[in-house]
C-alpha cells in the first residue's frame, strides 16, 4: 500500500468506544501533574489550540502527559487483576 492510499480509506468511529476513552481518560486527568493534564485537555479531548504555551513546550507536556496517563492507566488495572492488595 503507497502512502497516498492510507487518504482513501474510510475510518468509521465507534461512538461507544469513543465514549469509553474519553471517559477513562477524564478519570485520569486529576492524577497527572496539572499542566500535563491541562494540555492533553485542550488538545486531545476538546481539540483547542493551547495559547501562550510554545509548540516545543506542549509537545513535550503531551508526549509526557500521555506517557504518564498510560502508566497510571496500567497501573490500575493491574491492581484490578490482584484484588488482594490493600487499595
Amino acid at each position: 500500500m503507497e502512502e497516498t492510499d492510507i487518504e482513501g480509506l474510510a475510518v468509521e468511529l465507534d461512538v461507544e468506544l469513543d465514549g469509553v476513552v474519553c471517559n477513562c481518560l477524564y478519570k485520569l486527568l486529576p492524577a497527572l501533574n496539572p499542566d500535563y493534564a491541562e494540555v492533553i485537555w485542550r488538545a486531545d479531548i476538546l481539540g483547542e489550540p493551547c495559547v501562550g504555551i510554545t509548540l516545543n513546550n506542549v509537545t513535550v507536556r503531551i508526549h509526557r502527559g500521555r506517557q504518564s496517563a498510560q502508566e497510571t492507566a496500567q497501573g490500575n488495572v493491574s491492581d484490578l487483576s490482584r484484588p488482594w492488595l490493600p487499595r
